[in-house]
């Protein structure tokens, strides 16, 4: 069987990478969040009210594994952010490839774009957030496959599902994530109204229902934020400086006239995209997902830069996206 060189080259990029790690030029260390809870039952700790569970089990598996082995579980750990920038990266490369109009199975055209954002990021930031940006990508690949007629509303319920669950390991990430299931729901779902076919509704109220079943919990970890900084409308304005907003240092009348005009300004624009966003959906243009992603990563940006470099590979993607030509839609109905 015939490889093809791209495939080569994607393997060569991942081996490169690879290496730092399994030399120990770079290593990755558990947060103190997870290490402050090892030995804790998850379901003491959900009963209990901590907010902190959901992240902690997602690394529960390589705490579980590691005991088993017998191994450290920071090296352990640097073996999981490997995999998940890996599984990113091939994720966001197939939801390019059907943005493109190609078969998922061309994934590995667009593989080193998106894969050498995630691996340079990873290489200079901490590991968790490459698990928010695998939960992110497996989000909306699922979504992508959805608008593309490659899947189910089903199969992008579970994708969303797992997906938020990887993102919890940050809040911002996770909020991300549910604004941009939630979006996403609502204009998919809803593109067609007042007719909405059957398999758009379906879509609609998988979302719908995901999105109120988990939004009590985003507005905890909300709150939970504001809090850290002060509480109430101070508060959130004091987040700002935890992100790209770090340009309003102070809750002053002038920052209060900044974050108005921002408001406004954000509110006016995502008005006009909403409504283009919505005829392309209804031209089932895959990259519109994507789109839905990078708006509310660049939101999310302006309260915390770790929640912005979570979203930068997709950004990265719909660029790749937008920068290439289309080819010939090969979708299949589901």
């Amino acid at each position: 069987m015939r490889v093809r060189k791209t495939r080569i080259v994607a393997g060569a990029l991942i081996g490169l990478y690879l290496l730092p790690i399994l030399a120990g030029w770079k290593t990755f260390l558990i947060w103190g969040q997870i290490t402050a809870l090892i030995g804790q039952s998850p379901i003491d700790l959900a009963l209990g009210g901590n907010l902190h569970v959901l992240r902690y089990t997602v690394i529960l598996p390589v705490l579980i594994v590691a005991k088993a082995l017998g191994m450290p579980p920071d090296t352990l750990f640097g073996y999981a952010v490997f995999a998940s920038v890996v599984g990113a990266s091939w994720l966001l490369a197939r939801s390019v490839a059907m943005a493109q109009g190609r078969p998922p199975e061309y994934w590995d055209r667009y593989f080193p774009i998106p894969f050498g954002f995630l691996a340079l990021l990873s290489l200079n930031m901490n590991g968790r957030i490459a698990f928010a940006m695998l939960g992110f990508a497996l989000l909306l690949a699922g979504q992508t496959a959805w608008v593309a007629r490659r899947s189910s509303a089903f199969q992008v319920g579970w994708r969303q599902v797992v997906g938020l669950w990887l993102m919890s390991v940050s809040s911002g990430t996770f909020l991300v994530g549910l604004l941009s299931v939630g979006a996403f729901s609502l204009l998919a779902g809803l593109r067609h109204a007042p007719r909405i076919p059957r398999r758009d509704w379906r879509l609609f109220r998988l979302g719908a229902g995901l999105v109120l079943l988990l939004l009590p919990l985003g507005g905890l970890f909300l709150k939970k934020n504001v809090d850290f900084f002060g509480g109430g409308m101070e508060g959130f304005v004091k987040m700002l400086a935890h992100g790209a907003g770090r340009v309003m240092p102070s809750a002053d009348p002038v920052s209060w006239l900044l974050l108005a005009g921002l408001a406004a300004c954000f509110g006016l624009g995502a008005l006009r995209w909403v409504r283009g966003l919505k005829g392309e959906l209804r031209a089932d243009s895959a990259a519109a997902p994507l789109q839905i992603g990078a708006m509310f990563s660049v939101l999310g940006g302006l309260f915390g830069l770790s929640t912005f470099a979570a979203g930068i590979p997709v950004i990265v993607a719909l660029a790749q996206t937008r920068a290439l030509r289309p080819q010939k839609s090969s979708t299949m109905p589901v």
